[in-house]
């Protein structure tokens, strides 16, 4: 705020200053034209009286010039204005030789100036400037007989009288200059303040984006590390996970690439779209703190109850992350969190679990995750079983096209199944004993990695026969 009314008070300022100037600019331009205008009236007074003066010049010797009749004769004319005569040499220096009337005035110092255009007349006065103890003088020269010198007849700038029409006259001309001088100066003050609250306000502007990004950076990578720490807690309840969240979120963000390449879904699959999917999918397991840890980690088969109670984790891990949306209000993030928890044991077929959802009625992300899920479920080892070779993860996902997966979603996983080797790969858990692992009988562990099928555990029972 303050910086805003320092800038308005600098632009009052210097647009007061504008106009000051325009005034004094224009009170320049009134006196100079005034001047001209009193200077050309003189001048072409004298040219009217050149005759008169130009024969007492010409017949009298300069000793018996009577200047005092030469001035009344002047000064009886209608457009009398308050003549001086000066009789100077040839040098134009003020005379020794003075009639006899003006024997007793002392000299003075005079600068001539003759108007460019008269200084070569030969006959008639000389028009011009005389400068007369630093006062600006309009005066005409006329040639005395024999060359001896010059008569002046002068008159004080400041004392001409002009008539009110000449003097108006020159007021349009005057107000048209000085206001063009005023309003081109306002204009440039105006663009360099302009430009200068420009550069301040993109300054600003700069750094606060700059801040605002920096903060927004900050905020998600706060966000990131919430979000991974809450599902570590979840998951962290099974020990025998590891790695798994940073192997769904690499999974599901290089499916969804994938993806975009179908035209079906270039327009819902943007990078927005991939950068939520890959922090969201963490959650995909969070209602697994709502799971009794005798059921969580039970070592022996499931009952059918158990298994019931199990499979209630979706709808826990959907309803938390509403409440929390309710109370944040809407976002993104969350809602594709909720969407993923929920749906992301649904079969294409419909015969998945919670709400039996059938075909693209089934969320994109909770698809998505499905794939990536099943696929590292069977990839990774764990003490009740061995990790299943690569090809045997892509056949098992191709086979379940149509019936469990999403076909167009498996196709875009046949496409960059090499990537997900190579994340398996460099993601695995290598803390893992090998020794642990009891290949000589079948998975007890049905509840383990509840996502994979019936028909997935066989798979893996036969592999490990």
């Amino acid at each position: 705020m303050d910086s805003r009314l320092k800038t308005l008070g600098l632009v009052c300022a210097i647009q007061f200053a504008c106009v000051a100037v325009g005034f004094w600019v224009q009170a320049l331009f009134l006196n100079s034209i005034s001047d001209r205008n009193a200077a050309e009236a003189a001048w072409e007074q004298i040219q009217t009286a050149g005759e008169l003066i130009a024969q007492e010049t010409q017949s009298a010797d300069p000793q018996s010039l009577n200047l005092s009749a030469i001035a009344q004769q002047l000064h009886a004319r209608p457009e009398s204005q308050p003549w001086q005569l000066t009789v100077v040499d040839p040098s134009f220096q003020a005379s020794s030789r003075q009639p006899s009337s003006e024997k007793n005035k002392p000299h003075k110092t005079l600068t001539w100036q003759p108007l460019p255009a008269n200084a070569n007349a030969d006959a008639g006065p000389q028009l011009g400037m005389l400068q007369v103890d630093d006062t600006p003088n309009v005066a005409a020269a006329f040639p005395l007989r024999e060359e001896t010198g010059y008569l002046l007849v002068h008159v004080p700038i400041a004392s001409i009288r002009i008539d009110s029409a000449q003097f108006l006259g020159s007021m349009p001309l005057s107000v048209t200059l000085s206001s063009l001088w005023t309003c081109t100066l306002l204009a440039i003050c105006s663009y360099l303040v302009y430009t200068k609250i420009s550069e301040n306000h993109a300054t600003s502007q700069l750094n606060t984006d700059t801040q605002s990004l920096q903060k927004a950076q900050s905020l998600v990578r706060t966000q990131d590390a919430v979000i991974f720490g809450l599902a570590n807690l979840a998951e962290s309840r099974d020990p025998e996970t590891g790695m798994h969240l940073e192997r769904i979120s690499l999974y599901a963000t290089t499916l969804a690439r994938a993806l975009r390449r179908n035209p079906r879904y270039s327009d819902i699959v943007d990078e927005e779209f991939v950068r939520l999917i890959g922090t969201s999918s963490a959650l995909h397991d969070i209602g697994k703190v709502g799971i009794e840890d005798a059921i969580l980690r039970k070592a022996g088969r499931l009952s059918e109850a158990e298994r019931k109670e199990i499979q209630k984790h979706p709808l826990i891990g959907s309803n938390c992350l509403l409440k929390i949306e309710r109370r944040l209000g809407a976002s993104n993030f969350l809602h594709m969190a909720r969407e993923i928890a929920r749906s992301h044991h649904e079969w294409w077929d419909g015969s998945g679990y919670p709400d039996r959802l059938i075909g693209d009625k089934i969320p994109l992300a909770a698809r998505i995750v499905s794939i990536a899920d099943v696929y590292d479920a069977l990839a990774t080892r764990r003490v009740y079983k061995p990790d299943l070779p690569h090809v045997a993860c892509v056949g098992f996902v191709k086979r379940g096209a149509g019936t469990q997966f999403d076909p167009d979603l498996v196709a875009a996983f046949l496409d960059v199944e090499h990537q997900f080797r190579k994340i398996a790969q460099q993601h695995s858990d290598t803390d893992r004993a090998e020794s642990n692992v009891d290949t000589s009988s079948p998975i007890t562990r049905e509840h383990v990695d509840i996502e994979l099928s019936a028909a997935t555990q066989g798979e893996i029972a036969l592999s490990a026969d």
